[in-house]
């Protein structure tokens, strides 16, 4: 379904950025993700542009309380280039 070093909590992790997000990121797409950037940068592309600001930041930083809570581990150990993995 997605990289398989994503893992079970990998995918869980997606799912929740699309319920989160409101957004659809496909399997295609997500076998490409290897970071957190990787991540935010994904979103980004699938939502609308329409709110001011650095869309890309922002979703960063949404992103990264996500896998941190879904991870456990603090949410400034979470970098654009943190491994997913």
């Amino acid at each position: 379904v997605y990289h398989s070093s994503m893992g079970l909590d990998g995918v869980e992790l997606v799912i929740e950025v699309e319920d989160h997000f409101k957004v659809t990121l496909p399997d295609s797409e997500c076998s490409e993700v290897r970071t957190v950037a990787d991540l935010a940068a994904l979103v980004v592309s699938r939502l609308p542009s329409a709110s001011p600001g650095c869309p890309t930041a922002r979703r960063f930083f949404q992103i990264r309380d996500l896998t941190a809570e879904a991870t456990g581990v603090h949410h400034r150990s979470v970098r654009p280039r943190t491994n997913l993995g």
